[in-house]
């Protein structure tokens, strides 16, 4: 039995159909219990050919040409109509997925029944894509989230083939179909019963670039509103039931939100009065048709100031409103970091401000708290729109861990305290008392299990800062004053140091910082001993470094012979690859070392090549070869001896 059909549209997809081949070739699913289905939408170039190779080559894959339909929909379907396996998943053609993906997404909607399942997505230009909505595992989501459930409104989700064909769920046909995937699963969420979230396995990874198709449209293009009023359309009807009312005005209010209010204000930096005026018009129609006042108050409350003037159709103070709104970014600053029962514990402060470092500001009047804004934004806008007390309860800044290598994105455990600060610096207008918002977040990061419950891979994972409040959402790296923190943990290295900018990043398993090259290793105390004619018996005490749990990393030892760059070769990886040669120099020159941990103590022990006079040693535990701090003394006669360089 096929158990998944990769459903995948092609046009001119260049090298990125090679990171689509290689990620399903490396799949812990067999090959056997998927099919891979390629449908061409009439590519001008050598596509077709490649797709014919690899037919060839690949029991598993299927592939159909058609004459060109202008967008993705046209392929999907016929993939949907080709599909033999239980579920199917849309991928585009130049994207990847995560080895695990295919498994795991099968496994957890068999389990639970899945019409839809969603599973963690990564984009490589949004550190925080979907962050919150692959918070957990949820083996059925709609009942409580609605369509909410479905967010972010992609594509790239596992759908039950004979779900699809049953309720004749396709996606719109047509040259340019924008936003055809927000169709579909307007449809899909009418019809599911079961809607799952799966939040603890990496599955996709969406590359941005250039080519994607929604790069290529904008509130600056009549189409844009033509096709937006198309799906605010589709939306009423698809949903009309009374049973539906409640999803038909998340699902309206969000796009209200994202394309009509995000899209005009990020535009109006560098709209002129025609296409102003034209916009206002498009907007008027929409709102009549589709938007009524009260969906406002689902927007959060920077959107609802917007909201409120668009309306109107206040341009000048839109343009007062806009001009404040923009800057503003979250900064955060570690004020304590700490190992601690095998965790990382963070406690930061974030403030807003913008690049001049003004803060962002608001009003205490009583015991509410209001946007601060000019006179006449107050006098037009009234105080329920303006008020954000309960919005700065609720604001958060958490703590995000990113891989430098392939942009996955977690979250780690983390509380937020929020407080306001009377800004005395300000001088006070007649009734008003400015404070501005200080957040202090502490979270804890247990590398052995923030990746979905597993652990980190070992990598570099650069520390961010998600920071929400009233609407406003930043993302940044987390700067740090202190130095580096060692820990190791069941006999793993994990240090936690300021980069270059310093910025908070996490090394796991020594990838680009060493042990070897930290205060941790106290080579004064190590125990040297003679083992044979051509070996030195080295026990190396660590001391300073974080110690939880037992086990040991093992690791490779060379002395430096003159050349610093030599040696580090020698421990490569590349060096490794050259068979015969490679073998017998590792044998002759390279000695094995580990890291040990037992009993709240840990230490460096191992053999090293007994080289007479003073020799650098190199250490390679993780990815990075390392030279360390200290030199091996090794004396023709007697015991050799370690020392500080």
């Amino acid at each position: 039995m096929t158990k998944v059909s990769v459903v995948v549209p092609t046009y001119r997809p260049g090298d990125g159909l090679d990171r689509v081949v290689s990620s399903l070739q490396q799949q812990t699913m067999p090959q056997r219990d998927f099919e891979v289905i390629f449908v061409d939408d009439g590519s001008p170039d050598n596509t077709w050919a490649t797709l014919q190779h690899l037919r060839k080559n690949h029991d598993n894959v299927r592939i159909a040409q058609i004459e060109n339909s202008g967008w993705p929909s046209r392929p999907r379907n016929i993939g949907i109509d080709m599909a033999e396996g239980e579920y199917i998943l849309f991928m585009d053609h130049d994207d990847a997925l995560f080895p695990d993906g295919l498994r795991a997404s099968y496994e957890y909607a068999v389990e639970h029944e899945s019409d839809v399942l969603s599973p963690k997505e990564t984009k490589t230009n949004d550190i925080g894509w979907g962050i919150t909505n692959y918070a957990k595992n949820i083996g059925n989501a709609r009942p409580k989230q609605g369509i909410a459930s479905l967010f972010p409104m992609m594509p790239h989700k596992f759908y039950r083939t004979s779900f699809l064909r049953e309720h004749g769920i396709r996606f719109p046909e047509g040259r340019r179909m924008l936003w055809e995937d927000i169709y579909f699963n307007v449809a899909a969420y009418r019809n599911a019963r079961v809607i799952s979230i799966l939040g603890n396995v990496p599955v996709y990874l969406w590359i941005e670039t250039a080519s994607n198709n929604s790069s290529s449209y904008g509130p600056r293009d009549a189409e844009y509103w033509e096709k937006l009023q198309s799906l605010f359309a589709y939306i009423a009807e698809t949903l009309s039931g009374e049973e539906d009312a409640g999803a038909r005005e998340a699902i309206t209010a969000h796009v209200y939100n994202t394309r009509v209010v995000g899209r005009l204000w990020a535009e109006l930096g560098r709209a002129d009065g025609e296409w102003i005026e034209d916009a206002a018009g498009r907007v008027r129609e929409i709102l009549d048709r589709y938007v009524p006042e009260r969906l406002d108050r689902r927007l959060p409350p920077v959107s609802k100031a917007r909201a409120a003037l668009i309306r109107d159709e206040r341009w000048s103070l839109i343009e007062e409103l806009r001009r404040l709104d923009a800057g503003w970014s979250a900064k955060s600053a570690v004020q304590d970091l700490e190992w601690r029962g095998g965790e990382l514990a963070v406690t930061t402060k974030t403030e807003w401000t913008r690049p001049d470092s003004s803060p962002l500001l608001f009003d205490r009047e009583g015991d509410r708290y209001l946007r601060s804004v000019s006179r006449t934004l107050r006098e037009a806008l009234p105080d329920d729109i303006l008020d954000v007390t309960e919005a700065l309860d609720r604001a958060q800044s958490s703590v995000l861990l990113r891989d430098r290598s392939n942009t996955l994105t977690w979250s780690a455990h983390s509380t937020t305290q929020t407080s306001l600060k009377k800004q005395d610096e300000i001088p006070q207008e007649a009734g008003r008392d400015p404070v501005r918002l200080v957040l202090e977040s502490r979270a804890r990061i247990d590398f052995r299990t923030v990746a979905g419950g597993k652990a980190l891979t070992p990598d570099v994972w650069d520390v961010y800062s998600r920071s929400t409040s009233h609407g406003l959402q930043s993302i940044r790296r987390v700067v740090m004053a202190e130095p580096a923190s060692v820990a190791i943990i069941d006999g793993h290295v994990a240090i936690a140091y300021r980069g270059k900018g310093g910025q908070l990043s996490l090394d796991i398993g020594e990838g680009l910082r060493s042990l070897v090259r930290s205060s941790v290793v106290d080579a004064e105390s190590a125990r040297v001993t003679r083992s044979g004619l051509s070996t030195v018996q080295i026990v190396m005490p660590i001391d300073g470094a974080h110690i939880d749990g037992e086990g040991s990393t093992h690791g490779r030892v060379v002395p430096v012979l003159g050349n610093q760059r030599l040696a580090r070769a020698i421990l490569s990886d590349r060096l490794a690859r050259l068979a015969l040669v490679g073998t017998l120099v590792r044998r002759l020159l390279t000695r094995p070392v580990r890291v040990r941990a037992e009993g709240g103590v840990a230490w460096i022990e191992g053999k090293v090549l007994a080289v007479p006079g003073r020799r650098k040693l190199a250490f390679r535990f993780g990815r990075r070869a390392e030279i360390a701090e200290f030199v091996l003394r090794t004396p023709l006669r007697g015991e050799p001896t370690f020392h500080r360089k």
